[in-house]
């Protein structure tokens, strides 16, 4: 449609006695031309659309990330606590690192079946611990160096175990690509020599103590424990924490409800990851 338009010479044609009478009309012509070249008309004081806000998702980057990273190790087996360790991890999802005992893998046909699943289980790994755990008298075992690098050296071979990931008994050693920790200098020797032909010694941040297999403490002053390490910066590496707990404390019942319990309480803060051993930082093996 054309728009209507007017000039100044058509508004001539009304003299000064009928322009009260068309007054109105002209302005109307003139208010419609205006509309039409603009493109719409406009009613004053309309309220202007409104378009819906759609919800904005959250960032990635604004999601809570663990921060922190859990490792769950255990020692000593295969022994009468490994199979109830076994299900409370598995019905929980949670990954470990098993420190395995030679003369214990060895010992049965159960314990060696033991061994065999734990390495079938892609949640679980098998770490040296020893072929003897220094038949528990380490202040003559780590008298000779030599004889300590041939305990591991046999139990890497009877287990045929691909790594050097390790853990020496009865003393709190580390020997990695940037950590070198003795709790007693009577093992430096030793751990010195084993870290020469390859093996690296992972020892732990936080122990879950026991007294004729009774636990010391309970899984919240546990969890306490480890928030405190975390926080205070006590960890060998900052925020990776290796725990270190022992088969043979879970045959009783209530330590077995309690090791459930540590776990769900920690799996419950968005701040922890939990790793096996293999991935914990700079281990140089």
């Amino acid at each position: 449609m054309r728009p209507i338009q007017f000039s100044v010479a058509s508004l001539s044609v009304f003299s000064k006695n009928n322009v009260g009478k068309h007054f109105k009309y002209v302005w109307l012509a003139v208010f419609l031309s205006f509309s039409y070249h603009s493109g719409s008309v406009k009613t004053q004081g309309a309220i202007p659309e409104e378009h819906p806000t759609l919800p904005v998702a959250p960032a990635m980057d604004s999601l809570a990330q663990p921060s922190k990273t859990i490792y769950f190790t255990f020692d000593d087996g295969p022994n009468r606590g490994t199979p109830q360790v076994v299900d409370v991890l598995c019905q929980e999802e949670m990954p470990a690192t098993f420190f395995l005992v030679g003369s214990h893998i060895f010992g049965s046909k159960k314990q060696f079946s033991q061994f065999q699943n734990l390495l079938s289980n892609p949640c679980f790994e098998a770490a040296n611990h020893s072929f003897y755990h220094a038949k528990n008298r380490y202040n003559q075992y780590y008298r000779s160096p030599e004889q300590v690098l041939e305990d591991f050296t046999l139990m890497s071979d009877s287990a045929k175990f691909e790594s050097g990931i390790a853990r020496t008994p009865g003393m709190n050693v580390w020997r990695t690509a940037n950590i070198t920790h003795d709790a007693d200098k009577r093992s430096a020797k030793a751990a010195d020599l084993l870290k020469e032909n390859g093996y690296s010694l992972v020892g732990w941040d936080v122990e879950w103590k026991a007294k004729d297999l009774q636990l010391k403490k309970s899984p919240e002053e546990l969890v306490s424990e480890i928030e405190e390490h975390f926080e205070e910066h006590l960890t060998k590496t900052e925020n990776h924490l290796v725990l270190l707990l022992h088969d043979q404390h879970f045959t009783d019942t209530n330590n077995i409800q309690s090791l459930q319990t540590l776990i769900k309480l920690l799996k419950g803060k968005q701040e922890y990851a939990f790793k096996q051993v293999s991935e914990y930082p700079c281990l140089g093996y």
